[in-house]
């Protein structure tokens, strides 16, 4: 049987994570998604975080006018 590289059980399925390639059983991670725990907690973080709006944009292209007219 193969053995989850995070756990260490013996399990009936695995899968390698696509991101970090560790093997890990469906109690470490999300086998949808082929993401260990680690990584599917990181995908999270920078969901939330990482989110840019149209209105954050906008404030760039002020910036790039008053480099413009130095």
């Amino acid at each position: 049987m193969p053995t989850c590289e995070i756990c260490g059980k013996e399990v009936g399925e695995i899968v390698d994570c696509k991101v970090c390639g560790v093997i890990f059983c469906a109690d470490c991670g999300d086998i949808e998604k082929q993401l260990c725990e680690e990584c599917l907690f990181s995908e999270d973080e920078l969901d939330e975080e990482d989110v840019w709006e149209e209105d954050d944009e906008d404030e760039w292209d002020v910036f790039d006018e008053e480099d413009e007219d130095w």
